[in-house]
């Protein structure tokens, strides 16, 4: 028997590791699926990155939390519309520090 599914992490592998996972993927004629662990926005962000940096290995969309599953979070969540998130065009990867939230969430 084979290997039939791999899900891959950003957060465990990163980005060099997935790139890695990608092709160990291909080689075993696996699925791909991205998908998140019990993180922030910043977790589900680089998930989402991945996800589209290895778009055509899949055939399966990304499973991503995006931070809504959190009562807070230092970064604004991603929004989603009619189930899709897109990927932040803004450099690095994209994401907005939520001022107040970090206000709130400080420690002296």
């Amino acid at each position: 028997d084979r290997c039939r599914w791999i899900a891959l992490k950003a957060g465990r592998v990163g980005f060099g590791g997935g790139r890695d996972i990608v092709g160990l993927a291909a080689g075993l004629g696996a699925e791909l699926v991205v998908g998140s662990q019990i993180e922030g926005t910043l977790g589900a962000v680089a998930n989402l990155h991945l996800a589209a940096a290895f778009a055509a290995t899949s055939r399966y969309p990304a499973e991503l939390n995006s931070g809504h599953s959190f009562e807070d979070d230092v970064l604004a969540p991603l929004p989603v519309v009619d189930g899709w998130m897109a990927v932040p065009d803004a450099p690095g990867l994209g994401v907005q520090l939520d001022e107040a939230a970090l206000d709130r969430l400080r420690v002296d």
